[in-house]
């Protein structure tokens, strides 16, 4: 077994619902040096006044950085510094931007706010689109609920340099995880019949042949007999 790969840091965006605590729970599975709690708040100050942002943005986060605190108090280790990060603006923006010093991302496909509205989802979405971090998804459900270990790590590869770029990431996450990684390509009939037909293309028929080098081919081998081992001749 190859020494276990341990990451730098890695970002887990929280928004205070379940499943973006179950995501939270999935990330302290990986080996770490340091965790970063991250929580966006949405930047309201197109539709609120300023001096009343201030008011309920300062308490709010007084009340926020509590909680984090807390909670990122209960995740420390001794191998394991956990920092708290709070932040306002847009929030996909902002996961990208805490993401850039990072090694890994680690967040929920959906999730929503104490107010009810959706924080998660599409941004997930943005993310993968637009960032250059390394990020794991995790899926609202049951293994969320209770995540557990998976039993393997699958890197589907497809011939291109885009497919082979997240090999390094998977590399990572199986060393870090101690697990087996499979590596997967899935070729379309119309891939095999395009290969079959350039074999074709590239096969020299007899037609094609140099009749000079036909001759000459077949002179060099009369007169001449070889004897197969093991075959006794008549």
């Amino acid at each position: 077994m190859t020494d276990r790969f341990t990451y730098n840091r890695i970002v887990v965006p929280v928004d205070g619902s379940e499943p973006s605590l179950a995501a939270l729970k999935y990330a302290t599975q990986f080996p770490t040096r340091e965790l970063v709690l991250l929580h966006v708040m949405v930047d309201r100050e197109v539709i609120v006044p300023d001096w009343i942002l201030r008011r309920d943005s300062a308490r709010t986060e007084v009340s926020l950085n509590v909680r984090l605190e807390n909670l990122a108090e209960e995740l420390r280790t001794p191998e394991r510094e956990v920092t708290v990060d709070v932040r306002i603006g847009d929030v996909a923006e902002e996961i990208i931007r805490a993401g850039e010093q990072s090694d890994l991302i680690v967040m929920m496909t959906h999730g929503r706010g104490a107010a009810g509205r959706v924080l998660f989802g599409s941004m997930a979405d943005r993310v993968i689109r637009h960032g250059t971090t390394p990020t794991l998804l995790v899926r609202v459900g049951e293994l969320t609920r209770n995540p557990k270990i998976p039993d393997r790590v699958v890197c589907a590869l497809d011939g291109s340099k885009i497919a082979e770029r997240g090999l390094t990431a998977a590399i990572e996450v199986a060393s870090a995880l101690q697990l087996p990684l499979h590596l997967v390509r899935s070729v379309g009939l119309q891939d095999v019949k395009e290969r079959l037909r350039q074999e074709r293309t590239d096969r020299v028929s007899p037609l094609q042949m140099d009749p000079g080098a036909v001759r000459q081919n077949a002179g060099a081998g009369e007169g001449r007999s070889e004897r197969l081992p093991g075959i006794k001749g008549c």
